[in-house]
């Protein structure tokens, strides 16, 4: 049920960043993060580390797109306040995103192989969705910034289940976790 509600509220908060930006407002995405972000921190049994996690991948993510912004290869046309060449939707939305690392996509970052396989689809998949919805735009060359997407998607995510792999280790006494696909 946990996961269920952790991935209900981030497509709710993903929505609200995109659908937000897209049209004109842009401060939706924010405003819904950070209620989404205190119900987070308050049903996970370790705040501090999981703090950590949100904030080091939040940072992480929002450098990756600001690199890729900085190379053109996507816009924010909407975007009244930016940070470097950001709107503050792109911070929020990582944050949101962050919050499924231990919860309804703990499943795929167990997996790091998983992990770069749905990165490389359904991290470009996103960014097209939200240039649908009229929240970026792809540069020049939409092919090519889709490669690169999918090639950053299909790095990040193994490093983010590195980063929480890290930064959040199995409590003491906790059930071990599966590491394989075998079955008993």
């Amino acid at each position: 049920m946990r996961n269920l509600c952790n991935f209900l509220i981030f497509q709710a908060g993903w929505f609200a960043c995109v659908l937000g930006a897209g049209n004109g407002l842009w401060w939706l995405g924010p405003a819904v993060a950070l209620p989404a972000l205190a119900l987070h921190l308050s049903c996970t049994p370790d705040p501090r580390r999981e703090s950590l996690l949100l904030v080091t991948a939040t940072l992480l993510g929002t450098l990756a797109d600001a690199i890729q912004a900085g190379l053109g290869l996507i816009a924010f046309p909407r975007a009244p306040l930016h940070l470097v060449w950001l709107p503050l939707w792109i911070p929020a939305l990582w944050l949101l995103f962050a919050t499924t690392f231990n919860a309804s996509l703990l499943w795929v970052l167990r997996r790091p192989w998983l992990a770069a396989l749905l990165g490389a689809a359904g991290g470009p998949l996103s960014y097209l969705a939200g240039e649908r919805l009229a929240a970026l735009r792809m540069g020049p060359d939409p092919r090519l910034s889709l490669a690169v997407l999918a090639i950053t998607w299909a790095v990040l995510m193994p490093t983010l289940a590195w980063l929480r792999s890290e930064l959040c280790p199995p409590r003491e006494g906790a059930a071990p976790r599966p590491t394989g696909s075998a079955r008993p």
